[in-house]
């Protein structure tokens, strides 16, 4: 008689494979996830701030540096 290891799913195939909208809609159900991780992602940017330097002041900055650059 020849035993037959069964093979454990990983962590990632179980929650891929009972993710709650896998069902109705197929390849796109993580969606929802990437644009959730996204906003966080934007959020921090944001609000997270280095010293009195964040993103968004280093955005405003170079914007301002390439507008003079370009105006010369």
């Amino acid at each position: 008689m020849q035993l037959q290891k069964k093979r454990k799913k990983s962590i990632l195939q179980r929650v891929i494979t009972n993710w709650p909208l896998r069902k109705q809609l197929g390849f796109y159900s993580f969606i929802p996830l990437f644009v959730a991780a996204g906003a966080a992602l934007e959020f921090v940017m944001i609000k997270w701030t280095v010293g009195e330097t964040n993103f968004y002041t280093v955005y405003k900055r170079n914007l301002i540096e390439r507008s003079y650059k370009s105006d010369e």
